[in-house]
């Protein structure tokens, strides 16, 4: 049997971890270069700045950051300051976890579960309070976790690893049950399923297999202890999966919003995903994905969209048509709740 104790089932074992995260990142990176054009398009064309993008950003410049922390860690053969190393990587993480899609998603995606289940208070509650978990679990492990510079590995390791236990557990349990969330409000609405909620839930099983293969080996080895690099080998993996998987989704999303203005019967301005107003404050509520109508200069324009979402508190999950008439740009839709329109004027 393996002695996951012994000096030099260590050094193999951390050698190991250096070269499986330096896979890791280097699939990262190219992941980060090949997709930059898409933040590139926003600063050429100068289109309308959305919120959401900010968040897309924000995960990868941190993402970014992380990977080339870990790359410092890695591959520098001079004695640095751990401690400061270390605190960096977690600012990097942290910063991902608030802001932008990460180890628990993002806060765009939960307020897309939360529209889903029409703004139902206990999944809100339920979703508020998982993050709030995830948040206070990783400020734990940002306080408590220490490192030092190894003169046998020539690079930093942490002496407390198992610290990040709790954190890693707590995010891969709500992770898992946040997506399950998700996937049984869609499910109520599988009579109603079809172009974007087909998408989504798709996407949605996406998200869950990725979650399974990234973060829950992370959680396995960090539990059974068997040694510090063990207890850190899957945790880039995880870091990393997520963050790929959760900017895919993103651009997935922009890029099926283009498609349906491509093939739309007629006019249609490209989606874009916001917060609206207020319900009861303005023509457009709640949180979600507004497919937009702009009019046309002949005849009138009707688009048909398998999801507007998502209104108010009473508001459903339906398929909307929106037709706009010769010269006025106002935007009529048939009677029903209430749902998330927006209207992009073109010129």
């Amino acid at each position: 049997m393996v002695n996951f104790h012994d000096p030099k089932v260590i050094q193999s074992d951390a050698a190991a971890v250096s070269h499986f995260s330096l896979i890791v990142i280097g699939i990262f990176l190219w992941e980060f270069i090949t997709n930059i054009t898409f933040e590139w398009n926003y600063v050429v064309t100068k289109k309308r700045f959305r919120w959401p993008l900010l968040l897309y950003s924000t995960c990868r410049v941190s993402a970014l950051g992380s990977a080339i922390c870990s790359l410092i860690g890695e591959d520098d053969t001079h004695e640095i300051n751990c401690q400061l190393w270390t605190t960096w990587m977690l600012i990097f993480v942290e910063c991902e976890d608030l802001f932008a899609p990460s180890q628990s998603e993002s806060w765009l995606f939960k307020g897309t579960r939360i529209a889903i289940w029409n703004y139902n208070r206990i999944v809100m509650a339920v979703t508020i309070g998982m993050c709030i978990t995830n948040t206070g679990f990783l400020l734990r492990s940002a306080i408590t976790f220490r490192s030092k510079w190894s003169n046998v590995s020539k690079t930093c390791i942490l002496e407390n690893s198992t610290q990040g236990r709790y954190n890693i557990t707590v995010t891969t349990v709500t992770d898992v049950a946040q997506l399950i969330i998700m996937l049984i409000g869609l499910l109520r609405s599988r009579r109603e399923m079809g172009g974007l909620l087909r998408y989504l839930y798709i996407q949605g099983l996406i998200w869950l297999v990725a979650v399974t293969l990234g973060e829950i080996p992370s959680a396995i080895f960090i539990n059974l202890n068997l040694n510090e690099p063990w207890n850190e080998m899957f945790q880039q993996f995880a870091f990393y999966t997520m963050i790929i998987c959760a900017t895919r989704m993103y651009r997935a999303l922009i890029f099926y919003d283009m498609d349906v203005e491509k093939y739309s019967d007629g006019p249609m301005a490209v989606s874009t995903l916001r917060f609206g107003a207020l319900p009861g404050k303005g023509t457009a509520t709640g949180i979600g994905i507004g497919i937009a109508a702009s009019g046309g200069s002949t005849g009138a324009a009707t688009t048909t969209a398998d999801l507007s979402f998502v209104g108010t508190r009473d508001s459903e999950i339906s398929r909307t048509e929106k037709i706009t008439p010769v010269g006025d740009e106002q935007v009529q839709s048939h009677k029903g709740p209430s749902l998330l329109l927006t209207q992009d004027d073109p010129r």
